[in-house]
């Protein structure tokens, strides 16, 4: 090979140093300069690459026409992505070409950061040319001849207090420690005149957790959705190309579920019975694609991959798929859904679970017409609860600065399955135990309410309620607190044992903070093992425990005392009556609304032995329209 000529290492310092203007630059620039062959072909619908990612952030740091445009960035890795080789290039192009703003690379934890530093960037530093501009390197503080300075670290508070740039680049997100992660936003300042820039990269662990929570505001706020540019990519994209020599070249129609990631031939799919047969469709493949093992996923995409044998061979990504967890292949290798691992509630689908006062309706009575259903309303909803003998109850829990309580009906259906509908939520900051009772009774004082079931570590508030709902509301002086039978009897109720059927609905606008709360209940996870602990993540739970009270102790087995209080007049409250229910059967069905209502007796307002009979003619009425209906 021929010595480069002083004119040819000018030409090469002038290329490294020229800021690059289009993605083929940029990946050329990579592959000269770094000698990084970075994945960089979408294959799965709706993906990016590592490429596609770096060229979104550098295009905006480089041109700064941040005017109505994301700074924020996520990049949704699989493992093994690329993701610290990902941040590492990146920090070589802005330390070379964005003079402007310091640089923090932040990792969740020291051995990443030691990665970043003692690997990748020492190789990169070590190509020609490329440690030129360099005047120290080293974890705590590194400067060039360019001005930019470069701060390696990891997620602790003292690295959020004390470190400040223009470029936050946080590696591994998902197992940032919460609290770390959210300070982390003041470690962004502007600088010479530029706005500051956030690079977030990192595999999606969980249902729950930092990644989601950014996607989920996403979803939840469009405003938000605007500030930040989300790229996402997985096993297909970091995979090797497949060649006709490993497919084959002639045609053959594979039956395919997706969902479950299962391929077969025709004749096997023929074998399966009809329940089965609707979960696959039938895709074009080739005569060894069922030998491969992945064409359940691949669905021939690799024939599209670009010639990178930087890239995992397809031979180990079948390995990964042959011998990790289904569960864990879909949402940490191909990157198409989270883990439920970890969370108290797997099965909660707001898609099943979230119902419209229009669509509780209708399931209590199926026969409204279509022509009807646009004159209900939530009164509707609620007479419907008090003709049919449908009692609502009220769960609180106090905090000390946050509190929460729920409004929720509980039926049976003709098994004997209990079915709660929580129709109504009051969340409360600041407020005291007496001023949260105001709250709730100026809310609900209307509404039918049988009994409330309080959290009995808050005696104060138990008394606070008393006074304020008076003496027609039993208050539950010993409400359930057993924390796993409650959380297992919720779980039963999303989708009851043996059925597949769901036993609980959420209103979708009038229970927000519910629907959060159960959507991201979950468990700590442990940092070193980033596994699930036993122990609740106790943030937002409040909603949840307001609801497992009255469920736990009205379908629980030990017995419960029913405590009603003297006509609320402002100055003093006596107990009056002291009710006590006995819910001590195995849970195998919930109470009638006539059980429920003779252990309430004639306190129960508008209800109990206060109504009058139903007549038969009603009697058969109801239960042709309403199969949820309590007996009677």
């Amino acid at each position: 090979m021929a010595r480069l000529t002083k004119s040819d290492e000018r030409l090469l310092r002038k290329l490294r140093d020229a800021p690059l203007e289009t993605r083929e630059e940029l990946q050329q620039f990579i592959v000269s300069f770094l000698d990084v062959h970075l994945a960089s072909v979408p294959l799965s619908p709706g993906h990016s690459s590592p490429m596609d990612f770096i060229w979104d952030v550098y295009r905006t740091a480089m041109l700064d026409d941040t005017g109505g445009k994301p700074t924020t960035f996520l990049g949704l890795a699989n493992r093994g992505g690329q993701k610290t080789l990902t941040c590492s290039v990146l920090i070589m192009l802005l330390l070379h070409h964005d003079a402007f703003r310091d640089i923090i690379h932040m990792a969740s934890i020291a051995p990443q950061s030691e990665l970043l530093h003692n690997v990748w960037l020492n190789r990169h530093i070590g190509m020609p040319y490329m440690g030129e501009i360099f005047k120290d390197f080293s974890m705590k503080r590194t400067t060039t001849t360019r001005g930019p300075r470069l701060t390696i670290t990891w997620g602790t508070m003292d690295a959020v207090n004390a470190h400040h740039g223009g470029f936050l680049i946080q590696d591994e997100v998902d197992l940032t420690d919460p609290t770390v992660f959210d300070e982390s936003k003041g470690m962004l300042i502007s600088q010479r005149g530029h706005s500051p820039i956030n690079v977030m990269i990192s595999s999606r662990k969980y249902a729950v957790g930092n990644i989601q929570n950014i996607l989920d505001k996403i979803e939840e706020d469009p405003d938000y959705g605007k500030t930040i540019s989300v790229h996402k990519w997985g096993q297909l994209e970091t995979t090797r190309k497949c060649y006709p020599q490993r497919s084959g070249t002639t045609k053959t129609p594979i039956m395919v579920n997706t969902n479950d990631l299962i391929a077969l031939s025709v004749a096997d799919y023929n074998n399966l019975h009809a329940a089965e047969k609707v979960k696959y469709q039938v895709h074009q493949g080739y005569e060894n694609c069922l030998k491969c093992g992945i064409f359940s996923f691949c669905l021939t995409r690799l024939q599209k991959q670009c010639d990178n044998i930087h890239l995992t061979p397809i031979n180990d990504t079948v390995k990964f798929f042959s011998s990790e967890n289904r569960e864990f292949f879909r949402s940490q290798r191909l990157n198409y859904k989270p883990s439920t691992k970890g969370l108290i509630y797997p099965t909660y689908d707001p898609h099943v679970h979230d119902k419209s006062t229009v669509e509780m309706y209708k399931i209590l009575d199926p026969t409204i017409k279509e022509r009807d259903e646009k004159t209900i309303m939530f009164n509707d909803l609620i007479k419907l609860f008090t003709d049919l003998k449908i009692p609502i109850c009220m769960g609180v829990d106090f905090g000390f600065n946050n509190m929460a309580s729920e409004l929720i009906a509980i039926a049976q259906n003709r098994d004997g399955l209990p079915t709660g509908f929580v129709i109504d939520e009051l969340c409360a900051t600041g407020l005291s135990d007496r001023e949260f009772a105001l709250e709730t009774y100026n809310r609900w004082h209307k509404i039918t309410i049988t009994s409330i079931f309080p959290d009995i570590a808050t005696p104060g508030g138990i008394k606070e309620f008393k006074k304020i709902w008076g003496s027609d509301i039993g208050v539950c002086t010993n409400t359930n607190k057993d924390i796993d039978y409650g959380l297992n009897l919720v779980r039963n109720m999303l989708l009851w044992p043996g059925t597949n059927q769901p036993h609980l609905f959420l209103h979708k606008i009038n229970c927000p903070h519910l629907r959060h709360s159960m959507r991201h209940y979950r468990y700590k996870i442990d940092q070193k093992t980033a596994e699930p602990m036993d122990k609740i993540y106790k943030h937002e739970d409040h909603p949840n425990d307001a609801i497992r009270y009255p469920l736990a102790t009205l379908l629980g087995k030990s017995p419960f005392t029913m405590s009603f209080g003297a006509e609320y007049n402002g100055t003093q409250s006596i107990d009056q009556t002291i009710i006590t229910g006995d819910s001590r059967e195995p849970l195998v069905r919930a109470p009638t609304g006539e059980e429920l209502l003779s252990i309430l007796g004639t306190h129960a307002p508008h209800g109990g032995a206060q109504d009058r009979p139903r007549t038969t003619e009603e009697e058969a009425a109801d239960k042709k329209k309403f199969w949820w209906g309590f007996g009677g």
